[in-house]
């Protein structure tokens, strides 16, 4: 047979074989995945035009890296340069090896991957975020010259839409009244810190001052690529203080199996919601929670930019319905003041 698919170095690549008056010719072409049957079919014709010509040379396969390859090697950099990003990375990773691994990147496919996210009831924003990030691994590894092209580049995304969902005061009791533990303690930090879920998975004792009474995020631990500065309460520095003592690693939410942080509280935080009857709700609503009531409280929006990390004041201005109820308020008074 003149065409076949063997294993070159581990990936599926055509592979020709054929004699042409009684010499044996064969050599390696692409991959699979970057080249179809028919592609390698005309180049087959091609080798055999230049070997009656006497023009042949052998066919030196100069191997692209596969999808898993790079989005490992982006993962091994993400883990000594964004470590924040590592950890959101490393599962989503893992379900588009198993989807694109092998395979021709095309925008179909691509397409392909996003309805089956929309299947499994993940939203478009989501699905943009974790295409983002496959787009920022082949970029990186075109600058190590390991693959030509990206082809997650121009990839179609959904429209988003801002979402500004918060807890009420009776919310929020009903939510602590519904937890307890480790994921009752994650939740009051969250909502008097505004930090975002993994920077409080990851808190250690390292991060902590209690002299300060503050929380020190370096810049590679951080969303923003920012040193961040939080300032902690009695009530926090409570709950860290007591669970640093039995702590064998230094982090404050440890999983007790391994003393390491905990991996996801997605399940026991769905449940707690339900529980407290909460529909509609994330734990990064938690991060919104903590910004419209710091807003509320000190009606400074520069020092609730601060408090949350915000590189552009137009993340926090979001933030200001708040204050457009209180004026609402005021103008009701007035209203039943005169009685109109």
């Amino acid at each position: 047979m003149a065409l076949k698919v063997g294993l070159y170095k581990g990936v599926e690549t055509w592979f020709y074989d054929f004699t042409y008056h009684g010499k044996r010719y064969r050599g390696w072409l692409l991959p699979v995945s970057k080249m179809t049957r028919k592609e390698a079919t005309e180049k087959i014709k091609e080798i055999k035009a230049q070997v009656a010509l006497g023009l042949y040379q052998k066919q030196t396969v100069k191997r692209e890296a596969s999808f898993k390859e790079v989005l490992t090697m982006f993962l091994e950099y993400l883990k000594t340069h964004k470590v924040s990003t590592y950890h959101t990375c490393k599962h989503q990773f893992a379900k588009l090896i198993e989807f694109f691994n092998n395979k021709k990147i095309t925008p179909q496919l691509i397409y392909k991957w996003q309805q089956l996210r929309l299947a499994q009831g993940v939203s478009g924003a989501t699905i943009n975020r974790e295409l983002n990030f496959v787009k920022s691994a082949y970029n990186k590894a075109i600058k190590q010259g390991l693959v030509k092209e990206n082809p997650f580049q121009h990839f179609l995304k959904f429209e988003e839409y801002p979402r500004m969902r918060y807890l009420s005061k009776d919310e929020l009791n009903r939510l602590l009244k519904a937890t307890d533990g480790y994921l009752k303690e994650i939740i009051i930090t969250a909502i008097l810190t505004g930090m975002r879920k993994r920077e409080i998975l990851d808190l250690h004792v390292n991060e902590i001052n209690f002299e300060l009474m503050i929380i020190t995020k370096k810049a590679e631990n951080t969303k923003n690529n920012d040193y961040k500065i939080i300032p902690i309460n009695d009530t926090l520095a409570g709950i860290f203080k007591k669970r640093l003592e039995k702590s064998p690693f230094g982090y404050v939410f440890y999983n007790p199996k391994t003393g390491k942080p905990f991996t996801d509280i997605k399940k026991g935080f769905t449940n707690a919601l339900k529980r407290a009857g909460i529909a509609d709700f994330r734990f990064h609503d938690l991060r919104h929670t903590f910004g419209t009531y710091a807003l509320l409280m000190t009606k400074d929006l520069r020092t609730v930019q601060e408090l949350l990390g915000h590189k552009d004041i137009k993340m926090t201005q979001r933030y200001t319905h708040i204050l457009n109820q209180q004026k609402k308020n005021i103008i009701d008074s007035i209203n039943s003041i005169f009685n109109l």
